[in-house]
């Protein structure tokens, strides 16, 4: 399983995909919070879904030239929880 982090809009999307099938979507008003938001949207992402961390073999990121900081947010999460 992965989790992909989207940030190619103004809100915030959480895709959680077993092999190409896409199995849950969770997306949130707002990235200029994405730091505050995106760890806790995450665990609960995960707590909805009834999957552990450890279940996710990586973590993924979409970016957009248009949201650099907020990209750069999530590129860094997703390098901190795929380090595991």
């Amino acid at each position: 399983m992965q989790i992909i982090i989207d940030v190619t809009t103004e809100n915030p999307q959480l895709i959680l995909k077993q092999g190409r099938k896409i199995i849950n979507q969770h997306t949130w008003f707002g990235v200029l919070d994405l730091a505050e938001k995106l760890l806790p949207a995450i665990d609960q992402f995960l707590c909805a879904n009834k999957i552990k961390l450890t279940d996710i073999k990586k973590f993924r990121v979409k970016t957009s030239p248009k949201f650099l900081t907020t990209s750069n947010i999530a590129k860094t999460t997703a390098t901190i929880l795929n380090w595991r």
